[in-house]
């Protein structure tokens, strides 16, 4: 799982570790990104998400409205979106058997 967000995704630092999880997919499974689960902790513009997770659904942990914190407390929706979340790694994970 890889948390996607702008101040992330600017980093020198992201660069190393997506190239270092993406070898390591390819090592231990030959795999294209599907292991690789993105979620976007905040909106991100597409041309800023590295290729490699382009093509791979993940799940946004913000809406359209706001986001799911205030003041640095979850909101009650948040805990929706991370079961959601959950069920998701898991339907991923058994289609990859």
């Amino acid at each position: 799982m890889v948390v996607l967000s702008k101040n992330y995704l600017q980093s020198e630092w992201r660069k190393k570790e997506l190239e270092e999880i993406i070898l390591l997919e390819k090592q231990l499974y030959g795999a294209d990104g599907r292991r690789i689960f993105p979620v976007y902790k905040t909106p991100v513009p597409m041309e800023h998400v590295p290729d490699t997770l382009k093509n791979v659904n993940g799940l946004m942990l913000y809406n359209d409205m706001s986001e799911y914190y205030d003041r640095g407390r979850a909101k009650s929706e948040f805990f929706l979106v991370l079961s959601e979340l959950t069920n998701a790694i898991d339907r991923r994970l058994r289609e990859l058997g």
